[in-house]
């Protein structure tokens, strides 16, 4: 999505609200003891609705997710 194109249907009639200056969505990443709030980048496809968030990343976020989120294993069927 974020070259422009949909990987669901191929449209390249992708939008974007990245960076956006009024965010009315956040992405909360917290433990213990520390809570980092961020504004996801979102790119939607006006061919099919598709919809993709991502956060911009930092070194403190990503140490965030590291010792708190749950790492998703890859399936065999995926690792193709």
């Amino acid at each position: 999505m974020k070259q422009g194109i949909c990987p669901k249907c191929r449209s390249a009639n992708v939008y974007s609200a990245a960076g956006s200056r009024f965010p009315n969505e956040t992405v909360i990443i917290k433990d213990v003891f520390f809570t980092k709030t961020t504004t996801p980048d979102k790119y939607l496809c006006l061919e099919c609705g598709y919809l993709e968030y991502y956060v911009p990343l930092t070194d403190e976020t990503t140490q965030l997710v590291r010792d708190n989120w749950q790492r998703v294993a890859v399936r065999p069927e995926s690792a193709q």
